[in-house]
């Protein structure tokens, strides 16, 4: 895909839908579901107001100085559809954050794939700070230590707000550190919880953080948002390809940190021809009659095949119809992952056995 850098100056209440579809398929697979979380976004801009968004593109769009915290929640998406969210536990995770540091001038989305793209909106609108058009990473992660942005500027300390109130500030040399701290108090948090980190510079994040996510969310949710008819086109010139249209005829999963599994499609036209969709947590990779076609760190979805809309790997089921279609992963994040910071197969758990992409 060529980025679409289209300049939007907020975000208001009617763009909601259309920023959730997005997120969900950048989140290709994973992430969360958006369903609750758009929800509250759009409550929260109609009592806080839209959303300034500052675009990157733009010189001097914002005070290189200011300080910039990225923000999202991390923890089970299953737990959170039980605990409904909020955005105190992001309002109180950035108040931590600037007891030590000092006050912040705008919000980072930590990853615009899933429900993280919305929750990062929620917590600008309730904090009334703008929002900026980048991410770390350009799609959904499951580790918060492996990103894009976390190249230039490591996670060396996170502040975490769990639902219940309780708060807690973790620092060390090392991100995977932060990783193994984070996800031994998740439990005891309830789950899920609301975290601030890569604290820096605006001039700093523009120079380290994958550019455009907003407006490439709400470009792609538009087009899935669309009328049905015109959702193919309107896909296509987002810049989609079609990989494999079929029906699962075959499904396997195990549970863990790596909610992975693998499906098998039959295609539509030919019963003799199959396809292989791996997933853990994300969709990772299709195989189309045992050939390689796509791969992390690429975007996969899974799209129902009448109405285009995303299927997660939660949700796939036997006898689906779907469209399996791929989106090119953000160039900032193809760079990275071509100098062997390793944004593929092995970041999803996957040790692949051929030589991969």
């Amino acid at each position: 895909m060529s980025p679409v850098h289209r300049s939007v100056a907020e975000l208001s209440a009617d763009d909601v839908d259309d920023l959730a579809h997005g997120c969900e398929l950048l989140g290709g697979g994973g992430g969360g579901s958006t369903l609750i979380s758009r929800m509250i976004l759009r409550r929260t801009i109609e009592q806080c107001g839209p959303v300034p968004i500052i675009d990157v593109g733009a010189p001097d769009a914002f005070d290189p100085d200011a300080t910039v915290v990225a923000l999202g929640a991390v923890g089970s998406s299953t737990v959170m559809r039980e605990s409904l969210p909020s955005p105190h536990p992001f309002v109180a995770a950035t108040a931590l954050m600037e007891q030590r540091h000092g006050e912040i001038g705008a919000v980072l989305t930590f990853q615009i794939g899933g429900t993280n793209g919305v929750f990062a909106a929620l917590a600008a609108s309730a904090l009334r700070l703008p929002l900026v058009d980048a991410d770390s990473t350009g799609r959904a992660l499951t580790v918060v230590d492996s990103t894009v942005l976390g190249l230039r500027i490591p996670l060396t300390e996170l502040a975490f707000a769990g639902t219940s109130g309780g708060t807690a500030f973790l620092a060390a040399d090392d991100g995977r550190d932060i990783e193994s701290m984070l996800r031994a108090i998740l439990p005891a948090a309830g789950g899920w919880g609301a975290m601030a980190c890569h604290r820096s510079s605006y001039r700093q994040i523009v120079d380290a953080a994958v550019a455009g996510s907003v407006t490439r969310a709400l470009l792609l949710g538009a087009a899935v948002s669309g009328p049905v008819g015109g959702r193919a086109d309107a896909l296509h010139d987002a810049g989609m390809t079609v990989l494999f249209e079929g029906n699962v005829v075959a499904l396997s999963r195990r549970t863990g940190l790596y909610a992975a599994g693998v499906a098998t499609l039959q295609h539509h036209g030919s019963r003799h021809r199959v396809a292989r969709v791996d997933f853990a947590n994300e969709y990772v990779a299709v195989f189309d009659d045992g050939e390689l076609v796509s791969a992390a760190p690429d975007i996969v979805c899974v799209l129902d095949r009448s109405s285009w809309r995303p299927i997660s790997t939660e949700d796939l089921e036997l006898h689906q119809r779907v469209r399996v279609v791929s989106f090119d992963a953000p160039p900032e994040l193809r760079a990275a992952h071509r100098t062997g910071h390793g944004f593929g197969l092995a970041a999803h758990g996957f040790v692949p056995v051929w030589e991969g992409r």
